[in-house]
């Protein structure tokens, strides 16, 4: 009885096992067994220096291509290495809940000229399978298992390729967000994390540091290759402004938190706050940056709905000074811009870099120790009259903290000669010349 409910149970069960894997378990079968018998050769030869370092960059989220841009391209132009990218769909709860998407990825690299591939077939409903890059390095944009089918977490791909991780933002939270932005798991299966600054590669050894896996050479001090683009000075782009990056206007941008339930969040009550100032100050240029996940999280949600996004959309269309961008990245608007505000959010760090202004949106004090102390460099505001008066003495002229900002940027960050992109591939080499073989899972 019990041989023919397997039976008859198995058809289904690889039909299922080929929708979450993309191979039907015969294949897989087969891929099991090339794993066991060829592995230690593939080991053998993956020191050797007459093949190039496979870079595998596991992408799903077009605002965070930032993080890998420049070590891309500094590998695709060393001829020691080959790079593959990946746009992978994802599904996040807060955007498609039940479905993967790639959120615009494949046709962002596309766009941008960069050669990608897709990790997943529409058309024969199949997933590629990592183990058939042959990747020396799988890089990821986040360290979310939960976002990706099992053949491509971090724990899987650990077991043929080392998992390396750029972090895609710098934690200024403490608590609950900080643990999220962190999972142990994930971190387990990594082999090199590249820490922007000092301060955040001693907050994940601590972290860390009574786990066994624990390795404190496998925190590298690099920089965050994010912040390259304004070292380098690249072009402002003035496709979000509607006067142009060379106008005499002040340029404000507003990147607001996009959920609400920790209390950070001002996007509520400052919405129709800027319809107003922009209404009354024609000398500014006002851009609303959306974080990617906040508009569909908040009709997800119920604080929003259709009708309140296009009633929105069409206000900012309407109004002479105002404009959304819906943009895959944020690099232009930031380097155009003149005045930040903002809530509590990475981009604070990203920002002072620049040397501009920021204006920090405050309810809720969240700060760990890094963002207290790179917060006071922020202009905090508590209210709609705190925000008008700090705003209008900007855009006079007045910018009282450029000093803390500029003394601020030279203690707490790391910004390495060439860049962080390029100190990252230097590591890889290094480290792949230097062990000769993948680590055995």
């Amino acid at each position: 009885m019990k041989s023919a409910l397997k039976k008859l149970a198995q058809p289904f069960a690889d039909r299922l096992f080929k929708r979450l894997t993309g191979r039907s378990a015969m294949e897989a079968a087969g891929l099991a067994n090339r794993k066991a018998v060829g592995l230690e050769v593939e080991r053998a030869t993956k020191g050797t220096p007459d093949r190039p370092i496979h870079l595998v960059f596991v992408c799903h989220m077009p605002a965070l291509w930032g993080m890998f841009d420049t070590l891309h391209r500094a590998a695709a132009a060393d001829r020691d290495f080959r790079t593959t990218v990946v746009a992978l769909p994802c599904m996040h709860p807060n955007l498609a809940p039940g479905r993967f998407t790639d959120l615009g990825m494949y046709d962002y690299l596309k766009a941008r000229g960069v050669d990608v591939v897709a990790g997943y077939d529409k058309n024969s409903d199949a997933w590629l399978m990592p183990e058939s890059l042959a990747p020396d390095y799988v890089l990821f944009q986040t360290p979310y298992n939960h976002l990706f089918p099992r053949l491509w977490t971090a724990q899987h791909i650990s077991t043929f390729a080392k998992v390396c991780y750029v972090p895609y933002a710098t934690t200024l939270f403490r608590g609950e967000v900080d643990e999220i932005v962190h999972p142990e798991p994930f971190f387990r299966a990594t082999s090199l994390v590249f820490a922007e600054n000092a301060v955040a590669r001693d907050r994940l050894i601590d972290r860390f540091k009574s786990c066994a896996w624990f390795r404190e050479e496998a925190f590298v001090l690099s920089g965050s290759p994010k912040l390259d683009y304004i070292v380098t000075k690249g072009a402002p782009d003035a496709t979000p402004w509607k006067h142009g990056a060379s106008s005499e206007r002040t340029r404000i941008l507003w990147t607001p938190r996009w959920w609400t339930k920790d209390g950070s969040c001002h996007f509520f009550e400052y919405n129709s706050y800027f319809a107003d100032f922009c209404a009354r100050h024609d000398d500014v240029d006002f851009v609303f940056r959306p974080h990617p996940l906040s508009i569909q999280n908040f009709l997800n949600t119920g604080e929003l709905t259709g009708a309140d996004v296009e009633r929105m959309e069409l206000s900012y269309e309407r109004s002479s000074n105002m404009a959304i961008d819906k943009g895959g990245d944020y690099q232009g608007a930031f380097l155009a811009s003149d005045v930040l505000v903002s809530d509590i959010s990475s981009m604070l760090i990203e920002y002072v870099v620049t040397g501009k202004p920021i204006v920090y949106t405050h309810r809720i004090d969240l700060f760990n120790e890094l963002g207290r102390t790179l917060s006071e460099g922020f202009y905090w505001v508590r209210n709609s009259d705190e925000l008008t008066a700090t705003l209008e003495t900007l855009i006079a002229g007045n910018d009282p903290l450029r000093g803390k900002r500029s003394q601020l940027v030279k203690t707490l960050l790391f910004m390495p000669k060439g860049g962080a992109g390029a100190r990252i591939k230097e590591t890889l080499k290094a480290d792949f010349r230097r062990r000769g073989s993948i680590r055995a899972g």
